[in-house]
C-alpha cells in the first residue's frame, strides 16, 4: 500500500479508539472547545481526512517543518 493510503488508513481506524474512554473523550471535547472548532467537527472527521491529497500533506508539512533546521539525534550503543 502507498504510504498515504496507510496514514490516512491509521487515522481513520485510530479515530474512534480515541474516544473509548470518558476522560480521551472529555479531552477531545475540551480541546475542540479551546480551539473553536465548529460543531459538526467529529462528524466530519473522517470525510475530511480522507480529503487530503498528497500534494496537500506535502505542502502542509513544507510549511511547518524546515529540513535545515533540524537535528537527528540517534541513541543506542554506537557503532563499535
Amino acid at each position: 500500500f502507498p504510504v498515504t493510503i496507510l496514514a490516512t488508513q491509521y487515522m481513520v481506524d485510530h479515530f474512534p479508539i480515541a474516544l473509548v474512554a470518558n476522560q480521551s473523550l472529555l479531552l477531545t471535547l475540551n480541546r475542540l472547545m479551546w480551539y473553536h472548532y465548529p460543531l459538526d467537527y467529529l462528524n466530519q472527521y473522517v470525510n475530511t481526512v480522507q480529503s487530503v491529497t498528497l500534494n496537500q500533506a506535502k505542502s502542509a508539512f513544507s510549511e511547518l517543518v524546515n529540513a535545515n533546521n533540524t537535528i537527528t539525534v540517534m541513541v543506542g550503543g554506537g557503532v563499535q
